[in-house]
């Protein structure tokens, strides 16, 4: 077992060591005395595939969190050098509206903000999509007029999954001159076949494979010469006893900045530096304490002894009280907790009972207070644990607990076969969790597989759409966190038919009669009037619904023509029947006096289609088609009064169709 943790461990930090080199390269890693600015942004995949396992059973995305924390504990105190994060995936579910933009920069590109980088790297959580080319566009957008060399690091379990052109964002990346980093995990053939050629790409696979990249890439060059310094040594104290367990000691010139302070290393229990001599102030910071105890008056002189000792907040014993003990899997528990230092940056972690790595993770700032945190699908015995992260990047572990997770049984009850485009009724058992939905997918789908869904949260029996194509499906319930699959039933689509008559003919902009002579049970069919050639996932704007056989009236198109008579299912589903129509130009007359006295009312005789909508209109002589003034629609008869316009002139009145305003008439007319 001790071998096994020393493999992992350092299969990390070559990780870290790579993700370094790659990210940063010599310019960041250098000791020279030419310094050229650096702008690096960090990219995290934090979608819910991150919860599978690699091959040594570790969870993807601790892996992954512990890499960029020993990358970020490693990065150089460089004023030249701007770091910042951005996780995408992380807040919204898959299945949620907008999870395809989500994506955010948590920690902007100003200088290395260590505590800041590992705080919210700890607390990235996985859930959601994988919106890789809009992420890279953001990046585009954050590294927008900043100066100097430009690095985007992202690193990802699998390829885009909202649709986008990872290639194009790249590309824009490139053009800006902003150089894109791409660190895989485990990819598959599709996955490393689609960054193939996109940036600077690297699968790790192996710990041999990540050393064996790092001595390719790894150039250190010679520092320069030291300033006089003289040695520095600080011992820290908790309740009198040695406290080397995190805390991170920084000396400051007396008269200087934030900028100027000099982190001392610890060795042997000790912390030291070598500084010049002068006056200085030191920081300590340390997790249990909200604010670093800070000492002023230090002096360092050429004669020593230079030694310090200081002594720190107390170690608390947290007490931790989850609702209960034995909550079902994959539910939401609440969690309290009590006697913790008063700061901002505890935590309750969630880890399988014996193992280091927690997959979970729910703040829990103050003294006292209670949180939410969603559990796994996977039942079994879990630890909770109060938890401080060090400054140094070392966890302390001030609290623990224990729960079981209970399985809950699930069950699904829905007809065995279902009509396409159809709906469904699903009778379900299952532990209702916060976002569990159940969904029909092709049979032997792979998981985090989902069409149309419906959560459970709205009820039981639930109603699910059957999909538009006929074949072998299967019903499941999934985990509303993981995605998981908790059960399922097999279920058989059949075809969906339908059938009508109508007239093969027709006067443009007429209602024609529809005789639906056999039709589905989906609500919302229709038939539509279309265009040959039209895509069957499109329907035109001359349509009327179908609830079940008989007469249905339906407009024309008023543009003459050939056209179709389709029938389909809502959401523009598959073409069940269809028959063609010929539109024929609709003709029309008006007569009117010659000429009529402004203002005064005047008869127009028509003859035409006499459509729902038409109308007889006058306007002055030569307006374009589509406009129209004082009209009076044709529904009252014929003939029909009109008045004339106040002002002097030449006129028409005109015929003009409902739809388009297509004018099938005119005659002219003078207001005198």
């Amino acid at each position: 077992m001790g071998y096994v943790m020393l493999r992992l461990a350092g299969f990390v930090r070559s990780l870290a060591l790579l993700l370094l080199v790659a990210s940063l390269g010599q310019a960041a890693l250098a000791q020279s005395d030419s310094q050229q600015e650096t702008q690096v942004e960090l990219i995290l995949d934090a979608s819910g595939s991150m919860f599978n396992r690699l091959a040594d059973g570790r969870y993807r995305i601790v892996a992954a969190k512990e890499v960029l924390a020993e990358l970020i504990a490693a990065l150089p105190a460089s004023p030249d050098l701007n770091v910042g994060y951005r996780a995408y995936g992380s807040e919204l579910q898959a299945t949620a509206a907008g999870s395809c933009e989500d994506s955010r920069l948590y920690v902007p590109i100003e200088g290395v903000q260590r505590q800041l980088l590992l705080d919210t790297v700890k607390g990235t959580q996985a859930r959601g999509a994988t919106p890789i080319a809009y992420s890279l566009q953001l990046a585009l957008d954050d590294l927008q007029g900043k100066s100097g060399k430009k690095i985007v690091v992202l690193i990802t379990d699998g390829e885009e999954g909202c649709g986008g052109d990872v290639r194009a964002a790249a590309e824009a990346l490139q053009a800006a001159g902003i150089d894109l980093r791409i660190i895989g995990f485990d990819l598959n053939d599709a996955a490393r076949a689609a960054f193939q050629g996109i940036g600077v790409f690297e699968n790790a696979t192996s710990a041999a494979e990540l050393l064996a990249a790092l001595n390719r890439a790894v150039v250190v060059t010679a520092a320069p010469a030291a300033p006089a310094t003289y040695a520095v040594t600080v011992s820290l104290l908790r309740e009198g006893q040695p406290a080397a367990d995190g805390p991170v000691v920084a000396f400051t010139p007396a008269l200087g900045g934030d900028d100027d302070a000099e982190n001392l290393v610890l060795r042997d229990q000790t912390f030291h530096a070598d500084l010049p001599a002068g006056a200085y102030v030191a920081r300590v910071s340390d997790a249990h304490s909200a604010e670093p105890l800070t000492i002023t008056g230090l002096t360092i002189t050429p004669e020593g002894p230079n030694a310090f000792e200081f002594e720190l907040a107390p170690r608390l014993d947290v007490v931790i009280t989850p609702a209960t003990s034995t909550p079902n899997a994959g539910a939401t528990l609440t969690v309290a907790w009590e006697g913790a230092p008063d700061v901002r940056n505890g935590y309750i972690a969630l880890a399988p009972a014996g193992e280091d790595i927690a997959i979970l993770y729910m703040d829990a700032p103050g003294s006292s207070g209670e949180g939410e945190i969603r559990l796994p699908s996977q039942p079994g015995d879990y630890d909770l644990r109060y938890q401080l992260d060090q400054p140094s990047g070392a966890t302390d572990l001030l609290g623990l607990t224990s729960i079981s997770l209970l399985s809950v049984a699930v069950s699904l009850d829905a007809p065995a076969e279902a009509v396409a485009g159809g709906y469904l009724p699903v009778t379900w058992e299952g532990p209702d969790n916060q976002y569990d939905f159940i969904t029909i997918v092709p049979a032997g789908a792979e998981g985090f597989t989902w069409l149309a869904y419906q959560e459970t949260a709205l009820g039981n029996p639930l109603e699910l759409r059957v999909p538009t194509e006929a074949g072998e499906y299967e019903i499941r319930y999934l985990d509303g966190y993981s995605n998981e699959t908790l059960g399922t039933v097999p279920l058989r689509v059949t075809e969906a038919t339908a059938a009508f008559t109508a007239p093969t003919e027709a006067v443009a902009g007429s209602i024609i009669i529809l005789d639906v002579t056999a039709a589905t049970a989906h609500p919302y069919d229709y038939i539509a009037l279309v265009t040959p050639g039209t895509h069957e996932h499109e329907w035109g704007r001359n349509y009327t619904y179908i609830d079940g056989v008989g007469q249905f009236e339906l407009t024309t198109d008023e543009i003459p023509g050939e056209y179709l008579l389709r029938y389909q299912t809502e959401d523009a589903g598959p073409v069940l029947f269809s028959q063609p129509i010929t539109l024929l130009p609709a003709t029309a007359t008006v007569s009117a006096p010659d000429s009529v006295g402004a203002g005064q009312p005047f008869d127009v005789t028509w003859e035409g289609p006499g459509n729902v909508g038409d109308f007889v209109t006058i306007v002055p002589a030569g307006t374009e088609e589509g406009e129209w003034g004082y009209s009076i629609d044709v529904g009252n008869g014929s003939p029909i009064e009109l008045y004339a316009p106040d002002e002097p002139g030449a006129y028409e009145v005109r015929y003009v169709t409902s739809q388009l305003a297509i004018t099938l008439a005119r005659t002219p007319i003078t207001v005198r």
